[in-house]
């Protein structure tokens, strides 16, 4: 129902738009808005196809819809700069046109990188590094135009490397390794070093001009943190990835009964599908503690389960790579539940 409300509100939408833009000069009295009937049909077509596509039920479909987001942008951008033409705006307008291809590219690449178009992580990891690399380009080209049209600095540069540096964690996406998580989890703080240095770049470097002394220091500094804070973060996820998967690849005895796990099932099940271990790490405590187990085979039994730890959603996740962590997550959560019960077999 709700589906189908949605399908009916973008029609109603589409030909309200269509009979307004059509008839301002009858209900208005002027025309506010220029735009030809080619520009108002397209306008009100792409509005409709993105309600239907968006309303179908399979997942796959339905996403897209996001693409028809670049040329109703560019629809849009195209009315409203005519109309500032029409208006008295002529430098708004070549502005415009100057940078309009640059603009629908980089919009279209963000897009299609964010869209799932297979099951397999690493063609669609492959597919989505691609899109954005074309989006780094592009979005060089456009800061470029703007910076020598407006005589702006130019964010080119680090606009094209946030994009460089955004296509390979997302290639990374498409790999379990540990190098690959400890690569994707750093794009939030690689983008805040770019944020800075760009800043710096562009606001404080200038006025160390003739101190090209501080300006190094300040170079080689930001150089030197982002060197240890990788190589650090980098030490602790290859710890932690190997300590899991040696506990993945114990020996299973395959003739004991999981007594105590279909006694708290319920806790298995809440950290197998949410992550949350409080429930289970309770359970099994009291559990164990009622079975008159030592306190340090409780605490090595327990072990695996309160130093596991999900794998973080990147900065700027896409959808897709937001699906495949989750999956992965769940897929690690229920390794250790096996590996819990490799021990208590065990014990």
């Amino acid at each position: 129902m709700v589906k189908l409300l949605r399908i009916i509100s973008g029609v109603f939408l589409a030909f309200a738009l269509y009979f307004v833009l059509l008839n301002q000069q009858m209900l208005f009295g002027r025309t506010y808005v220029v735009a030809d009937e080619f520009q108002i049909s397209i306008l009100a077509t792409l509005i409709i196809i993105h309600s239907v596509l968006t309303s179908l039920e399979r997942e796959r479909i339905s996403q897209f819809g996001a693409l028809l987001v670049p040329p109703l942008v560019v629809v849009v951008l195209d009315v409203l700069f005519h109309t500032l033409l029409f208006y008295g705006f002529p430098n708004y307008y070549v502005f415009y046109q100057s940078v309009r291809l640059f603009l629908a590219i980089l919009i279209a690449s963000v897009i299609f990188a964010s869209i799932s178009f297979t099951s397999r992580p690493i063609y669609q990891s492959a597919i989505s590094a691609t899109a954005l690399l074309v989006a780094g380009i592009s979005s060089y080209y456009l800061f470029s135009s703007i910076s020598t049209l407006l005589g702006l600095p130019s964010l080119a540069l680090p606009s094209l490397i946030f994009f460089i540096i955004f296509a390979i964690t997302a290639f990374a996406s498409g790999f379990e390794n540990e190098f690959a998580v400890w690569l994707r989890e750093e794009r939030g703080f690689l983008a805040f070093m770019l944020l800075v240095l760009a800043g710096y770049a562009i606001i404080l470097k200038p006025y160390l001009v003739d101190r090209p002394g501080v300006s190094n220091f300040i170079e080689w500094l930001s150089i030197v943190i982002i060197f240890l804070k990788l190589s650090r973060d980098l030490k602790r996820k290859v710890e932690v990835e190997t300590a899991e998967h040696i506990m993945a690849h114990r020996p299973e005895d395959e003739t004991w009964k999981d007594r105590i796990f279909s006694d708290i099932e319920s806790a298995e099940r809440s950290f197998v599908e949410t992550g949350s271990k409080v429930q289970l790490l309770v359970a099994l405590i009291g559990y164990l503690s009622s079975a008159g187990i030592a306190r340090d085979e409780i605490e090595s039994l327990v072990s695996p389960l309160v130093h596991h730890q999900d794998e973080r959603l990147p900065f700027l996740a896409l959808p897709w790579e937001k699906t495949m962590i989750e999956r992965r997550n769940k897929l690690r959560r229920s390794k250790i539940i096996e590996s819990i019960k490799i021990k208590l077999s065990e014990v």
